[in-house]
């Protein structure tokens, strides 16, 4: 696992922290911290702002992986998820908060 964190974080060094996090055999790829009031691009009709700059830094990060001939297991991807859990919290655009879940077990 220490190889795999090594080994990305070398890869993607230049977009370590601002664009991609890895984490563990995981990587989570920023997205902008606002929506733009769901503005639309001028020369794409429907397509709004905040996902285009996403798709920019989803781009920047699969084509170093391609560079590097990196493998990807497509079924553990998940695209544009706003919040996800890791390791006991719910992390988002914004904030980290515990699960409540765990909240519970732990007053119980």
């Amino acid at each position: 696992m220490a190889q795999f964190i090594q080994y990305i974080v070398q890869l993607l060094y230049d977009l370590i922290p601002l664009i991609c996090r890895p984490f563990l055999d995981n990587m989570a790829i920023r997205g902008p911290d606002i929506d733009y009031n769901n503005e639309e691009i001028s020369n794409l009709p429907k397509v709004k702002r905040y996902m285009a700059k996403y798709i920019k830094n989803l781009n920047n990060v699969l084509y170093n992986l391609k560079l590097a001939n990196t493998a990807i297991n497509a079924c553990k991807l998940k695209w544009y998820k706003r919040q996800t859990d890791i390791i006991g919290y719910i992390c988002g655009t914004l904030s980290r908060a515990p699960i409540n879940k765990k909240i519970i077990k732990i007053r119980e």
